[in-house]
């Protein structure tokens, strides 16, 4: 009775383990809102976006999980590189630099970066499209 119970508790285990669950519908809607700047009406869709990165997940859900969503089609993609922060100088405003690594405490990374982050952008045939989002 007990093997019984206990393959009947593993099967579950592993049944919920395996299962991939659908995307939410304001997690779709990142790949609409991002390319625009994350507008006054994509304020569900920034936070699910935040959830995202803040649990270690991709910025944006598959496509195959937000079928009928604006930019999910076969040519869409989306990219993440890593971006240095250069703050504001007398002659400059502050920026981020793509694709350059920025560790300020052993001399790496661009003149002046001071902290290192990530761009994530929307591409459609792997150009970029819209807004990139920066973060830390």
């Amino acid at each position: 009775m007990k093997s019984k119970s206990l393959l009947t508790l593993t099967a579950a285990c592993l049944f919920f383990a395996t299962q991939s669950f659908a995307a939410s519908a304001d997690e779709c809607a990142i790949w609409s809102c991002l390319p625009d700047g994350f507008g006054a009406e994509c304020g569900n869709a920034y936070a699910a976006f935040k959830d995202r990165l803040r649990s270690g997940q991709a910025p944006l859900p598959p496509k195959n999980q937000c079928i009928g969503y604006k930019n999910t089609t076969k040519d869409f993609d989306f990219r993440v590189v890593p971006a240095a922060f250069l703050p504001a100088t007398d002659t400059k405003e502050a920026r981020w630099v793509e694709g350059a690594l920025c560790q300020p405490k052993f001399g790496k990374g661009p003149k002046g970066c001071i902290k290192q982050g990530k761009a994530i952008s929307v591409t459609n045939n792997k150009q970029t499209i819209g807004d990139v989002f920066y973060t830390k």
